[in-house]
């Protein structure tokens, strides 16, 4: 406990400095109270404009972003821009902005302070979760604690540096697994909603919520869902706006596969920082720019530097095509999990555990927007072959197990070690490809500690126990 409470002021120590620095040296920092409301501009924020960029400068990243809107929040203000060839700032849906109005009355400095704190209770809470639901009903090795949150500490960092919440939804969605073991499907299902609400990728789990027939959690997060985006922000917002501004994020939103790309930015949602299944399936099937969005170097004439275009598409297919492609194989892949899960009467709170980190694997992998910081999530399915590596009973088990982890971190690795132009091992989606070789570790080990079909003991039971589970 220690070394984590070190760890955790060391990752969070850059990120306070750097942004404080920013703040300190930006003297227009304040919420923006001198708009009159009933009178807002359609793009909100225009004074906001040079204190956004100046902060930025200090190295925040998205920090000035959720102090911007959770200040509109307070002021009333508009959250998205209306008309349509304005891009929308802020991604996410009106819920996300109600909480961001909690650390925004606080001040700039507060507001930091604030999102750095939860960001260290999430990691603390992702990390005992995840060790947890790993170990099944056995054991906690400290290798179990320690191994994954090391592999996987620049991922971690980049949370607190960026300042965005996927490591709180991983906790989240991690807490709403916790429930389904003990049997609190309510609450797992009210856990799943909060993170569906927040960032709306999480909404995904639901379909496996039905096809394990979970109906009570499936039902709780549907509910759950509805009130904390069309209830919840009401009494703060107005019914009626409310509702408009949640129909103007879904419209503007929802993926598309025409050529524009997968819902806002579509420069970004296509280049070589997205490495979602979509986005590089639409790389190699059509001739997208991977370095679309990369930043052009302006001349001392006032013009810009000439951008040489990077493709990697194998086939040159129409973008509707490519999305109909796309959308077969996400969907063959999905047929896949449903049919290698062990049935109901094999399940073992070992294969859930395996399971569970195929399952987070592919939500990650399933956005239409997975930029690098997405794949914090696989902390969880990195502890689940991590502890399968230390206890399994099998040597030869343990040293492949130990082998899939290593060649997926060399994989992950080559992106944060390799950033220079041109981003051809990026383009060519090396987090997808390492993402899928965790996966088959992770199937592997669903299968083999999955209760036979004659109903012998499974090949763990040395480590594990087996009893009755019905999840």
């Amino acid at each position: 406990m220690v070394m984590f409470a070190i760890a955790n002021a060391v990752l969070s120590v850059f990120p306070i400095v750097s942004q404080f620095r920013g703040i300190a040296r930006d003297d227009q920092v304040k919420i923006l109270y001198g708009i009159d409301p009933a009178n807002p501009p359609d793009f909100p924020g225009q004074p906001l404009a040079k204190f956004e960029a100046k902060w930025s400068r200090g190295g925040s990243k998205d920090y000035p972003l959720w102090y911007e809107r959770g200040g509109y929040v307070l002021d009333g203000l508009p959250l998205y821009p209306t008309k349509p060839d304005n891009p929308f700032p802020f991604l996410y849906p009106p819920f996300a902005a109600l909480l961001l109005a909690i650390p925004s009355s606080l001040g700039p400095y507060g507001c930091v302070l604030f999102l750095v704190v939860v960001n260290i209770l999430s990691w603390t809470a992702c990390v005992w979760l995840a060790s947890r639901l790993a170990a099944g009903d056995g054991p906690v090795d400290v290798t179990t604690v320690l191994v994954p949150s090391t592999l996987w500490a620049l991922f971690v960092y980049d949370m607190f540096h960026v300042g965005q919440p996927n490591l709180m939804l991983l906790g989240l969605v991690l807490g709403g697994l916790a429930c389904l073991r003990s049997g609190r499907e309510i609450a797992g299902g009210a856990l799943f909603a909060t993170a569906a609400a927040i960032k709306a990728f999480p909404v995904v789990i639901i379909c496996y919520l039905l096809w394990r027939r979970y109906w009570t959690a499936a039902a709780s997060m549907l509910v759950g869902t509805v009130v904390l985006l069309v209830l919840v922000p009401a009494p703060f917002r107005g019914f009626e706006r409310n509702l408009d501004e949640l129909q103007l994020w879904a419209s503007r939103m929802i993926p598309r596969t025409d050529a524009e790309g997968l819902g806002q930015r579509a420069a970004q949602a296509q280049a070589w920082k997205n490495q979602s299944l979509f986005s590089v399936g639409h790389r190699f099937l059509r001739p997208v720019d991977a370095d679309g969005d990369a930043v052009r170097e302006k001349l001392p004439d006032g013009t810009y530097a000439p951008h040489t275009p990077l493709y990697v598409n194998f086939l040159d297919l129409s973008p509707t095509a490519a999305g109909v492609v796309i959308m077969f194989v996400a969907a063959a892949i999905g047929l896949g999990f449903i049919l290698i899960m062990p049935a109901y009467h094999r399940r073992t709170p070992t294969s859930d555990s395996a399971e569970w980190g195929v399952l987070i694997t592919l939500m990650v992998l399933a956005s239409p927007i997975a930029y690098y910081y997405y794949f914090v999530w696989l902390l969880y399915p990195v502890t689940v072959l991590v502890h399968r590596a230390v206890v399994d009973p099998a040597r030869a088990v343990r040293r492949g197990t130990w082998a899939i982890l290593a060649v997926s971190v060399v994989l992950f690795a080559i992106m944060i070690f390799t950033m220079e132009v041109p981003h051809y091992i990026q383009a060519y989606g090396n987090y997808l490809w390492a993402s899928f070789l965790m996966i088959g570790g992770l199937v592997w080990h669903m299968r083999r500690t999955a209760k036979p079909v004659d109903g012998s003991v499974p090949l763990d039971s040395r480590f594990q126990p087996v009893r009755d589970y019905t999840g």
